[in-house]
């Protein structure tokens, strides 16, 4: 039995420290994924997704149920 290829998958990882912000980074990287995302080939079971990071790295959930994006923050980076 051959099982059918998987959907494509892209992660984004963005700085989103206070420098990236001032800089003019950050905007230049968002526009850049919002200018991308309908580009990306597989749809529709292209899966994306993000994590952002400064003094503590941040998960979204982006399920389609939802009303907005759900955000998990990891604070403890030592261990």
């Amino acid at each position: 039995m051959v099982r059918p290829p998987q959907p494509p998958s892209y992660f984004f990882v963005i700085d989103v420290s206070a420098v990236s912000v001032r800089s003019g980074m950050l905007q230049s990287v968002a526009d850049g994924i919002a200018r991308s995302l309908d580009d990306l080939p597989g749809s529709p079971r292209t899966q994306v997704g993000f994590l952002t990071y400064d003094e503590s790295v941040q998960y979204y959930s982006l399920k389609s149920g939802l009303t907005q994006p759900q955000m998990l923050v990891v604070a403890d980076l030592v261990e």
